[in-house]
């Protein structure tokens, strides 16, 4: 189970809920589109596929799985990164994504995993990204969902 924010994607039970869908007793159905060679889960409100093992990423390269694509947007620097002796992660960092769920940036740290998903509610994120404009800045505050439970959420394995 992983948790971001509010939202809970529980490959067990196969869901990916938000606190509003609970609330109202609706729970969204999740597929596990994993295979040996990339991580792949889609539903409602995730659509994401990962490779297992890293790889160099640049801008512009797909990954296709079951129907699911997930696009490398953007490589943006990693603002924690360079805060002392508090920093972490990466200098730089991925926004992926899909013109299928507009609203949706995931950011990647590949051995990492996913950090953190951004909703735009109904803000097109993608086209944002792909314009090398920020995600969130003093005008625009769309929800950061940061990965809250320890597990990292899709990391690669170095290459044998």
């Amino acid at each position: 189970m992983f948790v971001f924010g509010y939202l809970t994607i529980d490959f067990q039970r196969h869901t990916a809920v938000t606190v509003p869908d609970r609330a109202i007793g609706m729970f969204g159905g999740l597929i596990n589109c994993s295979n040996d060679d990339y991580y792949c889960a889609k539903s409602r409100h995730v659509s994401l596929v990962l490779p297992k093992v890293c790889r160099p990423l640049k801008v512009g390269d797909s990954f296709i799985l079951a129907g699911v694509t997930t696009t490398v947007l953007a490589e943006v620097s990693n603002g924690l990164a360079n805060i002392g002796i508090h920093s972490m992660g990466p200098k730089s960092e991925y926004l992926l994504g899909d013109d299928t769920m507009p609203d949706k940036i995931y950011v990647y740290w590949g051995t990492g995993g996913i950090t953190r998903i951004y909703d735009g509610l109904g803000t097109n994120l993608v086209q944002r990204a792909r314009a090398g404009e920020p995600i969130a800045d003093d005008q625009h505050r769309f929800f950061a969902n940061g990965l809250l439970t320890l597990d990292p959420f899709g990391p690669c394995r170095p290459a044998r």
